[in-house]
């Protein structure tokens, strides 16, 4: 019984202690962010993911980030992430739209776009001016494929 207790016991200390590192990363990735070191904000959140791969968290702020420093193939492996564990996430297709299209990959990109029209359409049916966002997207996709 003593042996059962104090695994119990370890086990809820490390889940309570991987919590607050990944905080604590988070925390740091803030500062650094604030303070314009973006590829030492790319490193910590590349750390906080290693620790907590399926952290919706974590992927957002490293996908928005690699995105914004133009680092596509974290970017993408960030919202491919988060898609995994939340397949209706419209801010992770919506981000892979653009990433597929800078990229020029443009039958992914009309795939994303499509899933973000049916999303919007499903989660905010008022956001007319996202509706038609992704349909101009979807056009020049198909336009860019002839």
């Amino acid at each position: 019984m003593k042996k059962t207790t104090v695994l119990i016991f370890l086990a809820l200390l490390f889940v309570y202690t991987a919590g607050l590192c990944e905080e604590n990363l988070l925390g740091k990735a803030r500062s650094l962010i604030n303070e314009k070191k973006y590829e030492d904000a790319i490193s910590v959140l590349q750390r906080a993911q290693s620790e907590s791969p399926n952290s919706i968290e974590i992927n957002t702020m490293l996908g928005l980030l690699s995105l914004e420093q133009e680092r596509y193939f974290i970017a993408e492996d960030c919202f491919l992430r988060i898609l995994r564990v939340d397949s209706k996430s419209l801010s992770a297709h919506y981000s892979l739209g653009l990433i597929y299209e800078k990229n020029k990959r443009y039958f992914e990109a009309i795939h994303e776009w499509e899933d973000v029209n049916n999303l919007a359409r499903e989660q905010n049916p008022n956001d007319k001016q996202l509706l038609e966002f992704a349909e101009r997207h979807i056009k020049f996709c198909k336009s860019q494929l002839k």
